[in-house]
């Protein structure tokens, strides 16, 4: 498309309507780079000029409040905000929430809140929420929120961290939360209790609705008993489900992966102490276009089978790989794939214990291959004088995170790209909205000053 042709349609409700299904956030920078600044809409000047200070991945298609840092950002945000072009994410209760909030349309509350924080809130605006269900809680508190969960006109998503039970009253909050109007849970069990079978029961039904398209779900069975073999054939068998996560639950992910995967399902990640024996089988061909495999003690041959069958899936462009060791198996079969898989616009490797020397000396002849890739992240490595990360870069190279690696010269800009993460100031240009999920607390969040949620 020509400039002169996205000027004519760079009209305020045009633009909008297109920005609308451009979910990505880099995507969206460019197209709004081919547009003259004076044709865009007020709201798009503004995410413009917040772009220049905060990584893209934090404004869109969210606006984190966490990544405002200045009364100029925030008044830029409040503006974005009320024309309704991005969704407010409230990641951490900021000075100015009350007012980033009375400025959105949409809430997206990520921050984890208590039943008794929850329990004033209406829903009115929430797309998202986040909450922790404990036996300190009041039996009050719970059904005030599963009243409004059940109510909440827009909320799409829910996240629930289980710490410990209450009883007969978490049927009733179980019931809101599984009903066919939200499409993405989180169910996970981060407490000493065992999770109550009922909440097992309510996802499998709600998974044969065929409405879910995202799971997220950690250590909500302990076996290899019945309710994993049916939780697995309900995640199978659900053809709308489009991305699932599966976090410390190994016998769960070994009978998901006994079968080939899903042709519907495109992103999936595994976090776990290993991975399932003969998994390699049931990715090979998948339609999956994220793969994250964060595995702390992964077998060598495992893994380097996990490795080699990406080149096989035809639509993948984001690997995301962490790890407390890799062998020399598995980095061979890294070293090899990358290359071959020719939609790859998106590389994430972490180190998790030490600096590794040998994967990044590996990787410096490898990554130039890479023509597509337009994102690398690089994490913990140990990268001596003589193959400095400025050599491993690609012609599409845009963002480069060295985010705790040793490095022994200093790394600033490197021609069109931009690197972050090498000090522990400043954000991450790569990681935003489609990671994980800021996990603490609203203590200091009163119901009071949350009600408008």
């Amino acid at each position: 498309m020509t400039r002169s042709a996205l000027a004519a349609l760079a009209s305020a409700d045009v633009l909008q309507h297109i920005a609308a299904y451009v979910r990505c956030p880099y995507a969206l920078g460019a197209f709004l780079q081919l547009v003259p600044s004076a044709d865009l809409s007020i709201s798009f000047r503004h995410l413009a000029r917040l772009a220049q200070t905060i990584a893209l991945p934090h404004l869109w298609p969210r606006l984190r409040a966490s990544a405002l840092t200045s009364s100029t950002e925030v008044s830029l945000a409040a503006t974005l905000l009320q024309h309704g072009s991005t969704t407010l994410c409230l990641d951490e209760w900021p000075k100015a929430g009350d007012r980033l909030a009375a400025s959105a349309p949409a809430l997206a509350c990520t921050f984890l809140a208590s039943m008794a924080d929850a329990a004033a809130w209406t829903g009115a605006r929430l797309v998202e929420c986040a909450l922790i269900l404990a036996s300190s809680d009041s039996v009050d508190d719970v059904a005030s929120v599963a009243a409004w969960v059940v109510t909440a006109p827009r909320l799409r998503c829910v996240q629930l961290s289980y710490y410990s039970g209450l009883g007969p009253i978490e049927e009733r909050l179980s019931q809101s939360i599984f009903s066919p109007r939200i499409v993405d849970i989180s169910l996970h069990n981060v407490g000493p209790d065992v999770l109550p079978s009922h909440w097992i029961a309510r996802l499998v039904d709600w998974l044969g609705g065929n409405r879910a398209t995202r799971v997220s779900l950690a250590e909500v069975v302990t076996n290899d008993g019945p309710d994993v073999l049916v939780l697995a054939r309900a995640l199978h068998t659900c053809t709308s489900l489009r991305s699932l996560e599966l976090t410390h639950l190994p016998e769960l992910a070994t009978a998901y992966l006994a079968a080939p995967v899903p042709s519907s399902l495109v992103e999936l990640a595994l976090t776990g102490h290993a991975l399932p024996n003969g998994c390699a089988a049931a990715l090979v061909s998948a339609n999956l276009t994220r793969l994250k495999l964060h595995i702390h003690d992964a077998a060598d041959d495992i893994l380097a089978a996990v490795l080699a069958s990406c080149p096989s899936m035809l639509s993948l462009t984001s690997i995301d790989v962490a790890y407390e060791a890799l062998h020399e198996r598995a980095r061979g079969a890294l070293v090899r794939t990358l290359p071959l898989v020719r939609a790859l616009d998106e590389l994430k490797l972490e180190s998790l214990h030490g600096h590794d020397v040998a994967l990044a000396a590996a990787l410096v002849p490898v990554l130039p291959r890479c023509q597509c890739l337009h994102r690398v992240a690089l994490r913990g490595l140990w990268w001596p004088h003589s193959t400095p990360p400025t050599l491993a870069v690609g012609s599409c190279l845009r963002y480069l995170c060295l985010k705790g690696c040793l490095l022994q010269g200093s790394t600033g800009s490197i021609g069109a790209v931009r690197v972050c993460c090498t000090t522990t100031n400043g954000p991450c240009w790569i990681d935003g909205n489609f990671d994980a999920y800021h996990m603490g607390t609203l203590d200091h969040c009163t119901s009071e000053r949350a009600s408008f949620l």
